[in-house]
């Protein structure tokens, strides 16, 4: 049994090898691209008054949501539909059962009252869009412009109910702040058209040498996608949380991780849809998608509990992250083991 394991694992070192160094580069590339483009959309709402407004809620949810549409996209464009889709939803599990439990676990997590009707609203439409795709047993442009709708209107719900981004304040209006905005406004615009830039690039990267990892080693694209991947594209997320708990702003944290997650099932995965030249089987992802409501109705239980999130739960929410990543390959090593025989 360990040699046949070892024998479908290892491939050849050096093309193994060569693919690790740059899947791992391109993932820091990613990551630190990224950041570039969050700290420089954060910085151009600040200047612009966004980060007082509901505006500024939805464009922090949409740029920590930029990492997976760069790889899903680029995934897309390669054909390959299970690292595409594989890393939205991984990416999803990931928010709610790594990073929010980790950060539950730093700093309990509590909400007012009226947070907490809003948080439900939002965790409810993070629910049912997985559960549907559950029932279908196909996707396609259709399904992406429900999806598309369905984002519209949680932008919507967002101005009505008055959601903002707290976590961005105000910039300072010094006499020499005033001076140096103009000069500080187009930089910021320059530096996140270079992010952006370096964010596709690496992108293509992480997806090219993904795949050829996912073939040397005889692994589904879409279980690279929904682990290693999807831990990579979500470094934003986790560096936006840690910021936000850093300045006690756990519920920001909270905020921003729940924010992305919908713009994930929403937006991004209604984009991938409506531009997919075929429709996709989801039947290939119940596993994802299973776990993906999973973990969104554990996190409305505990909730609406005590409206805590404290370090008990933010250990359990950690221990399911992990139960996925056992499940996740312990079904890819039963259908090896069903394809040998």
């Amino acid at each position: 049994m360990f040699t046949d394991f070892m024998h479908v694992f290892m491939p050849a070192p050096t093309d193994f090898v060569t693919q690790l160094i740059i899947f791992m580069i391109s993932i820091v590339a990613l990551s630190k691209t990224s950041h570039i483009v969050i700290d420089n959309s954060v910085k151009l709402a600040r200047m612009t008054k966004l980060g007082e407004l509901v505006i500024g809620f939805i464009l922090l949810s949409v740029a920590t949501s930029i990492p997976e549409f760069a790889v899903s996209f680029s995934a897309l464009l390669s054909g390959d539909i299970g690292i595409s889709i594989g890393n939205l939803l991984g990416s999803n599990i990931a928010n709610l059962g790594l990073i929010l439990g980790i950060s539950a676990i730093i700093v309990p997590i509590a909400v007012k009252r009226t947070v907490f009707n809003r948080l439900l609203t939002i965790l409810f439409m993070s629910s049912m869009i997985p559960l549907l795709l559950l029932t279908l047993a196909e996707v396609s442009r259709i399904v992406g412009s429900f999806l598309i709708t369905a984002f519209c209107l949680f932008s919507i719900y967002s101005v009505k109910k008055n959601i903002t981004a707290g976590i961005m304040g105000r910039e300072p209006r010094s006499i020499v702040k005033k001076f140096l905005l103009p000069f500080k406004f187009y930089k910021s615009i320059a530096m996140l058209c270079i992010g952006m830039v370096g964010v596709m690039i690496s992108s293509k990267f992480v997806v090219s040498s993904a795949s050829a990892i996912a073939s040397l080693m005889y692994i589904a694209e879409s279980v690279i996608g929904a682990t290693v991947i999807a831990i990579g594209t979500s470094l934003p997320e986790l560096s936006v949380s840690l910021s936000a708990i850093k300045n006690e702003h756990p519920k920001i944290a909270l905020g921003n991780l729940i924010g992305s997650c919908l713009t994930n099932l929403t937006l991004v995965l209604g984009l991938i849809l409506i531009f997919s030249p075929f429709a996709i089987s989801m039947h290939v992802f119940s596993t994802l998608l299973f776990f993906t409501l999973s973990t969104t109705i554990i996190v409305w239980y505990f909730f609406t509990t005590d409206r805590v999130l404290d370090r008990r739960e933010g250990l359990f929410l950690l221990f399911i992250y992990i139960i996925f990543l056992i499940t996740t390959f312990g079904v890819e090593l039963t259908v090896l083991e069903i394809l040998k025989a």
